[in-house]
């Protein structure tokens, strides 16, 4: 049945095939002989007409051109068609699924290298090239000429972030980006409703608090046109001043001469003016970075106490449910327009990640890129400003909030009333301190379960070692209070984009090919994406050798095409006769030369 549908594709083909444009064409080779001897005669008239004898032309002397015409033509044609069915293998979306599971690949390694590629982004550079890994794979890759290798002994994001930094370095590669693919689901099941477990971009994600100090949250909608001073607790004073950040310094002096307590901190969440990207708080990034890293310094730009504000926020957010905020990602107008798009998403969606960690609803926390576009309409294209690697938190344009932490905060005391709409400005809750006791942790992740008792983030990783199952299943790592989960089961698909090389060269480093004590390759390599690849649309385009990775094609599609070849012999016979011209003709150019025409 597959042969007939294949001969029925040939016979399609034929039917287009046009045999009378080949008599066509014989035809008119004798059409245009015909032409040729008429011009022929016209520039031997001419020529008798210049040359002269004794002072007359030699027409005048007698002699005539000479005519020809065809007497007959006979043609005839002996014409074969043949058509040749070639298969071929190719670069492609689709793959040859049993190709790749005979050299270790299941069907679902090879799919999730193929349904998440950013065809924009890729063709965009000179070349691009993508490989897909497993998250515990500690195989050693020829990458640009040098061995690189994941560092497994490192944290569950540092061993990425790492990787990433060793191919980011290698010769002629610009940027590289990472996804975490990982589609197993993971749940709470704790006990402790201030325990929060979730899954964003494939790490798992366990908040355990360990709030030392009583927290408030004061609301600010208008300022006074003077001090108000205010009760927090049953001693301490607080005043509210006539601007932001008059009131945020007094708070500050507050809590540095002892007046709330002990582990006293303050920290100001303004708003963000209508229309405008003004307030709220930055956070920066080092060059093709989006991990949020609180110890970044680039010249005048630096992250001190920017989990301060993002934690002040979360709690802003958890306590007043009738905000939303924006955070707004942007990059410098180095590299590539889609690229740095991208960029800019990555670096709003990981301070998002902090947020949601902590129970704040995904919804609730918009997030968008402005990508390179303010940066190059200030600076001009491909220039460095660390002033514009950094993400933007917006808050709402109708109230300031401070985030008062300290021993002595009780709300009990609080001489303002709650915040309401009609208020200008008050307390809208205080948090309790929270013990420094066992919380139960308990998560499913697919179909396994875990369970530990922690006091804090830093206490779960002591202990996770004692959680049966546990290491054999994740990597771990901990970040502002949240301890990161990344499964050895995750793939981790990194691609590399270079402006200056065409090809990009990846390939395991090992001698043999196939599977390693039994198990499946860890490594496929993707195809790469150059000026070649993006131009080839003619036929033989496939006879071109495939990308290679550890012995295997990584992307397989059955090109079929028909080849046509038009054989066979043609013959022509034709009689020519010469004729004397036309009377009429000799007759005016004799006059012509006599001067009485």
């Amino acid at each position: 049945m597959r042969q007939a549908k294949i001969m029925q594709e040939g016979a399609n083909v034929l039917q287009q095939v046009d045999v009378s444009d080949i008599f066509t064409s014989l035809a008119l080779g004798i059409a245009e002989a015909q032409e040729r001897l008429d011009d022929n005669s016209i520039k031997q008239i001419l020529r008798l007409t210049d040359k002269q004898v004794a002072g007359k032309s030699l027409i005048e002397l007698g002699f005539v051109p000479a005519f020809y015409h065809f007497d007959y033509a006979d043609i005839s044609a002996s014409i074969q068609l043949k058509m040749a069915v070639k298969t071929s293998m190719d670069l492609g979306i689709k793959a040859r699924v049993e190709f790749a599971r005979s050299r270790g690949y299941d069907e679902s390694f090879l799919e999730l290298l193929n349904e998440s590629r950013q065809e924009k982004k890729r063709t965009e550079f000179k070349s691009s090239r993508t490989f897909l890994i497993n998250s515990n794979s500690s195989e050693r890759i020829d990458y640009q000429n040098r061995t690189i290798q994941m560092d497994q002994s490192s944290g569950s994001i540092e061993k990425v972030e790492m990787m990433k930094d060793e191919m980011r370095n290698s010769e002629k590669i610009d940027r590289v980006e990472v996804d975490v693919i990982d589609r197993e689901e993971m749940r709470s099941s704790s006990e402790s409703s201030e325990v929060v477990v979730t899954k964003r971009d494939g790490y798992g994600m366990i908040y355990i608090p360990n709030r030392k100090a009583k927290t408030a949250l004061l609301k600010v909608h208008q300022y006074p046109d003077g001090e108000q001073v205010h009760q927090i607790g049953e001693q301490i004073n607080y005043k509210i001043k006539t601007s932001f950040q008059a009131t945020l310094e007094g708070l500050k002096a507050l809590a540095a001469n002892g007046g709330l307590g002990t582990d006293a901190k303050v920290v100001g969440c303004k708003r963000s003016v209508a229309n405008d990207t003004v307030g709220g708080f930055s956070v920066f990034f080092g060059h093709d970075k989006d991990r949020v890293n609180e110890n970044f310094s680039d010249n005048d730009v630096n992250n001190d106490g920017v989990f301060d504000q993002i934690n002040a926020l979360a709690d802003i957010l958890l306590k007043d449910s009738s905000i939303n905020v924006e955070i707004v990602g942007y990059t410098d107008s180095t590299g590539k327009e889609a690229y740095n798009q991208g960029l800019g998403k990555r670096r709003a969606e990981r301070v998002k990640d902090h947020l949601v960690a902590r129970g704040v609803p995904p919804a609730r926390v918009r997030t968008k890129s402005m990508g390179e576009i303010p940066a190059r309409e200030k600076n001009g294209d491909g220039q460095h400003d660390e002033n514009y690697r950094r993400v933007d938190v917006l808050l709402p344009h109708t109230a300031d909030f401070f985030h008062i932490q300290g021993s002595n905060v009780n709300k009990g005391g609080v001489v303002e009333p709650e915040f309401s709409s009609e208020s200008k400005y008050g307390i809208i809750s205080v948090m309790s301190k929270i013990p420094a006791t066992d919380k139960n942790v308990s998560f499913e992740y697919g179909n396994r379960s875990f369970e530990a008792d922690a006091k804090s983030a830093e206490d779960f990783l002591q202990k996770e070692t004692s959680i049966q199952g546990f290491d054999e299943t994740f990597s771990s790592e901990v970040h502002n209070e949240v301890v990161y989960l990344l499964s050895h089961s995750a793939k981790l698909q990194f691609t590399s984009y270079s402006n200056e090389s065409e090809d990009i060269s990846i390939q395991s480093s090992r001698s043999e090919v196939g599977t390693e004590s039994g198990t499946e390759n860890t490594l496929l390599v993707d195809e790469t994406v150059n000026s070649r690849s993006r131009l080839r649309n003619d036929a033989g385009a496939s006879e071109e050798e495939s990308t290679f990775a550890v012995g295997a094609s990584v992307d397989f599609r059955m090109s079929r095409q028909f080849e046509m070849e038009v054989t066979g012999n043609s013959s022509m016979s034709a009689r020519l006769s010469s004729v004397p011209p036309p009377d009429a003709f000799t007759e005016h150019i004799r006059k012509t030369l006599n001067g009485e025409a």
